[in-house]
């Protein structure tokens, strides 16, 4: 039984729930003791209810943040070996392909400055006022000239593929501005029934192809190299007025010619390449990161991240979103950002965690937001 003061005996309140401390007849005090045990019973009961569907909370919490962490773990493992390694290698054979590429097009370019060269010192020739051969050439060929006679004897077709052949075969290439030309061979492409600066058939390549190619027929391209190797070979018989050309010279060039146009989308696509590179080392490091937070030992914590809690609180609402940031809202409307996650403590004397986040919006003439969720 309960204890009381000895003042509290007869004193006319009903202290104890049997009456007992009552026993003078001045009042009449009902019995409540087992109303009373009733219900006290039911509040330890209520506790024990609510302390059984913690337990049972945090267990499935447990679970799932250890599937989360599993699932981390194949996601960090999927992107940095699969993923960013893929791109990696995709890098290094354009590398390559580019390499090549270049080296197709140093050789047809030693060639094209052979061809300028000779041209230039047959202008030189033709000048002398003592040249035999000029002084008697026919007046046909002082009319029209060489390449104007040789275009005389061709069919049709030659004629027109002829005439429509770029003579400025190798501009200098400007890495500055190779995703400008890229560019521009894309719209080229986009724009259905007209004819691009690339009228050679070498606009039709995709960076595919390129990637494809090395040096001989381009699949897919109609026969693009050996189209191209017979106008060189017909630029060439009419300098040399119709004689015998290397046949080898001719093909190196029409090879350098789809090298140029490649360089230009592979280099293109090297820096795309680059850039998803960046981007998925910069992502792979957060995630990596991320994998590495205190979740607790099981991994309670885990299964919290990435939920949210919102609770008002007087005039305001606070959003709690674990190990990311706290928000502020009035009426609806957010006002502040209060930090971003920072650290975790652990009470070992209560068992409790804390998480602590920093770095929110200012304060009006004040410090920056911080806040600390227990």
């Amino acid at each position: 039984g309960a204890s009381l003061p000895s003042s509290f005996v007869n004193d006319g309140v009903c202290d104890c729930c049997d009456g007992s401390d009552e026993k003078d007849g001045r009042v009449e005090c009902a019995n409540t003791c087992a109303a009373e045990a009733k219900a006290a019973l039911g509040e330890v009961e209520r506790q024990i209810t609510m302390i059984k569907t913690a337990l049972a909370e945090r267990a499935t919490c447990a679970t799932r943040g250890q599937q989360l962490i599993d699932d981390d773990r194949k996601k960090i493992a999927a992107l940095k070996d699969e993923e960013l390694a893929g791109v990696i290698s995709s890098r290094a054979k354009t590398e390559k392909q580019i390499a090549l590429l270049k080296e197709f097009k140093s050789v047809a370019d030693s060639y094209a400055q052979e061809n300028s060269s000779e041209n230039d010192g047959k202008l030189n020739e033709g000048s002398d006022e003592q040249s035999d051969e000029t002084f008697h050439e026919p007046d046909h060929f002082q009319e029209h000239g060489y390449d104007d006679l040789y275009a005389e004897h061709m069919d049709d077709d030659e004629r027109d593929d002829y005439e429509d052949f770029d003579d400025d075969l190798y501009e200098a290439y400007d890495p500055n501005t190779a995703h400008q030309r890229a560019q521009e061979l894309k719209e080229s492409k986009e724009n259905d029934g007209q004819k691009g600066e690339e009228d050679d058939g070498t606009s039709s390549l995709t960076a595919e192809d390129c990637m494809e190619y090395k040096g001989d027929e381009v699949p897919e391209s109609g026969g693009l190299l050996g189209r191209l190797s017979s106008l060189f070979k017909k630029k060439s018989q009419a300098a040399h007025h119709g004689g015998d050309v290397d046949d080898g010279r001719h093909v190196a060039m029409a090879r350098g010619k789809i090298a140029s146009h490649c360089i230009t989308l592979l280099e293109d696509r090297e820096r795309r390449e680059l850039s998803s590179i960046e981007s998925l080392k910069r992502r792979l490091s957060e995630m990596e990161a991320a994998a590495e937070l205190p979740y607790g030992d099981p991994p309670v914590l885990r299964a919290l991240k990435e939920t949210s809690v919102r609770q008002a609180l007087g005039q305001y609402e606070f959003e709690h979103r674990p190990f990311d940031t706290v928000l502020q809202y009035e009426h609806g409307r957010r006002i502040a950002d209060l930090g971003k996650f920072e650290s975790l403590t652990e009470d070992e004397s209560s068992n409790g965690i804390t998480l602590h986040y920093t770095n929110g919006a200012h304060c009006w003439k004040g410090p920056k937001r911080s806040v600390a969720v227990t």
